[in-house]
């Protein structure tokens, strides 16, 4: 079953993830948004769009290993397209990982960043998110991780962790975003 979309609108990539309930990172997605992201460099779009379908932007990595997932982070990060992501919903420390590695970052107000792994008594290490250690910092991540504590969309924009909070039409907003961007590169 194909769980990431690529679509070419006029120049800006589109990718879409739809892998229910969850948008897990699963090793389809993985797969799917490397080679989107390929996709993209190789039509030369100059800006893109990740957006997830449902209820939550990725809210779990469906077991993938730490260094998997790195994979796909640093395939964002490294891009020479301009990457927007739309978060909304509960999305967990990989999801704000990901996030994180795009350059441009929008939320709804319900967008929350929690830890399951403190339902269990498990904690993540410092290694396993450098990009949330990064933004957030040790001390709010230790109590996230250790304390099943939530972080919503404020609490994301005042860390630095995302760049606006925006009514339920994110997509558009982030379409104006890099509108202006791509008008600042002529």
């Amino acid at each position: 079953m194909k769980t990431v979309f690529y679509h070419n609108d006029s120049g800006r990539a589109w990718i879409t993830i739809d892998n229910p309930p969850l948008n897990a990172l699963s090793p389809s997605v993985q797969a799917g948004l490397i080679e989107a992201i390929a996709s993209a460099e190789q039509d030369a779009c100059t800006t893109g769009v990740i957006v997830c379908l449902g209820r939550s932007f990725i809210a779990c990595s469906d077991n993938a290993t730490p260094d998997r997932l790195q994979n796909v982070y640093q395939t964002l990060e490294q891009s020479p397209v301009i990457w927007a992501v739309a978060l909304h919903g509960a999305m967990h420390g990989c999801g704000l990982e990901l996030a994180l590695a795009a350059n441009i970052r929008v939320a709804t107000a319900d967008t929350l960043l929690e830890y399951p792994q403190a339902h269990l008594g498990l904690t993540a290490g410092a290694d396993e998110f450098p990009r949330v250690n990064q933004f957030l910092g040790a001390a709010i991540v230790s109590d996230l991780t250790n304390h099943d504590h939530l972080l919503d969309a404020q609490a994301l924009l005042t860390a630095g962790a995302i760049d606006s909070i925006v009514g339920e039409d994110v997509e558009a907003h982030i379409d104006d975003l890099l509108n202006a961007i791509e008008v600042s590169m002529l």
